[in-house]
């Protein structure tokens, strides 16, 4: 299986990623939303006990942002010998759970902001999933969900 990515969300065998998979992100499955620091799965919220969830990670309305911070942090450091930090601070999604909110930290693919676009497609996901339980299935085949996603972000 390839892993597709889009903005902030990526494939896995297991399910979508919203975050780096490398990193500390969300694990979105059938049964629930499961949040990883690092390798283990820390905490568990079950889609029927969520009330809400907010992705707060930086924007752009470049469709290729990744490539130009690139591109001007290579220049920066080419041109004044001084190496760049290129490590991104983290984001941020909330997840309003049983009259609970958990603010969790959610690692980020690069430096600068996501494509605008990338950010209202995952959470206008997430918002799905949580107000209609049947759609939760699509996560059983995150390769051709994904793909459907980049598909009418695109249109």
């Amino acid at each position: 299986m390839t892993m597709t990515r889009f903005g902030p969300l990526s494939t896995s065998p297991e399910g979508l990623i919203l975050g780096d998979p490398g990193r500390k992100h969300l694990l979105l499955t059938p049964p629930g939303v499961s949040y990883r620091a690092h390798a283990a799965p820390s905490q568990f919220f079950a889609w029927n006990d969520i009330e809400g969830i907010v992705i707060e990670l930086p924007t752009s309305r470049f469709r290729f942002p990744a490539l130009v911070v690139g591109v001007i942090s290579w220049s920066i450091a080419f041109s004044s010998g001084e190496s760049v930090n290129m490590n991104p601070n983290d984001g941020a999604v909330t997840i309003f759970s049983r009259g609970h909110e958990a603010l969790l930290d959610v690692g980020r693919h690069h430096v600068g902001g996501y494509w605008r676009t990338s950010i209202v497609a995952a959470q206008r996901l997430c918002d799905r999933f949580i107000a209609e339980s049947p759609s939760r299935e699509l996560l059983n085949h995150p390769e051709e969900l994904l793909r459907a996603v980049i598909a009418s972000a695109r249109r």
